[in-house]
């Protein structure tokens, strides 16, 4: 349930100019250290973290480039 808030930061934050993205990874890296230091569950942040940095690099540096574009204006 926590996971599914953290990409609703980013154009919240966004709006006031403060980086989203790396405050969701904070948060993110906090709870895991929150998770283990308790003795619990921590295997969803775990799965969570290397899934939103690998989409935020994806949108990062795939999006922009002209192979993207191009592949994506064969569907739309």
């Amino acid at each position: 349930m926590v996971m599914t808030v953290l990409p609703f930061i980013n154009p919240a934050l966004g709006r006031l100019n403060l980086p989203g993205p790396l405050l969701a990874i904070v948060i993110m890296v906090g709870l895991i250290v929150y998770e283990a230091f308790n003795k619990k569950i921590l295997l969803p942040y775990l799965i969570g973290l290397p899934a939103y940095v690998s989409i935020y690099i994806f949108y990062l540096f795939i999006i922009n480039a002209d192979q993207w574009r191009a592949f994506w204006w064969m569907f739309f």
